[in-house]
């Protein structure tokens, strides 16, 4: 994202900023989403105001995406056995990533196109096939950005970034036409081949509304979606 095309949509963004004033985060967070995920709060303005979430995994936890780094986090992380990976989604939501991979000694997971973000990640994925680690599905989106990504978590669970959102005034699956960076082409695409992986039952953005689907749905929603997609192209 440009930074000066990234702050016109800064006072939208900042209703996702959870904080008490002084920025102290809120006792209620991590909050409980659903199974393993929660939502960190703490949203960071180095994210432009995106969600962060935490999944709870026998083999290591998840960070996706990254909230302002915060003692009160840390310390909650640390009493549920740390980090062991952190995936950004794309270059705009990277926050304080770097300042947890030290903390915790975790690995940051960005996709080749976006590597400027953050040069010195641990892990790089690349091409357009998606990439799986253990119950993760890293999945290539290109649109928002060249780089961006989405994670699934068991099948189940959707970790969108800037790719893909609920709209409760629409009562749909959306994607943002005006704040996308690379191609609206691609984007369609990317959000098209989403249909393949009909056991979401929940969708989990950076921006946007979070939304749980009930099950063998996705793909409809899906194809509802693309539809809209190419009417606004």
């Amino acid at each position: 994202m440009h930074k000066q095309s990234g702050m016109r949509i800064m006072d939208h963004l900042q209703s996702n900023i959870e904080k008490r004033p002084g920025g102290v985060v809120r006792a209620s967070f991590p909050k409980l989403i659903d199974g393993p995920v929660y939502l960190n709060g703490s949203n960071s303005v180095g994210s432009y105001g995106a969600n962060s979430y935490l999944i709870i995994g026998e083999s290591g936890n998840w960070m996706v995406d990254s909230p302002r780094f915060e003692p009160a986090l840390v310390e909650q992380f640390r009493q549920w056995g740390g980090i062991s990976q952190i995936f950004l989604t794309h270059r705009d939501d990277v926050a304080d990533a770097a300042r947890y991979a030290r903390a915790f000694g975790a690995e940051r997971v960005i996709h080749a196109r976006d590597r400027s973000a953050q040069p010195d990640a641990e892990m790089i994925i690349k091409g357009r096939e998606e990439t799986v680690l253990g119950p993760a599905r890293l999945i290539p989106t290109p649109g928002h950005t060249q780089g961006h990504a989405v994670l699934l978590w068991q099948d189940k669970y959707l970790f969108t970034g800037d790719h893909l959102f609920w709209s409760q005034e629409e009562r749909a699956l959306r994607s943002g036409r005006d704040y996308c960076w690379y191609s609206w082409i691609e984007q369609i695409r990317s959000v098209e081949k989403l249909a393949a992986y009909s056991g979401v039952e929940w969708v989990l953005p950076g921006h946007g509304g979070r939304k749980q689907i009930p099950r063998g749905e996705f793909p409809e929603l899906i194809r509802e979606s693309v539809q809209w997609m190419k009417r606004v192209a």
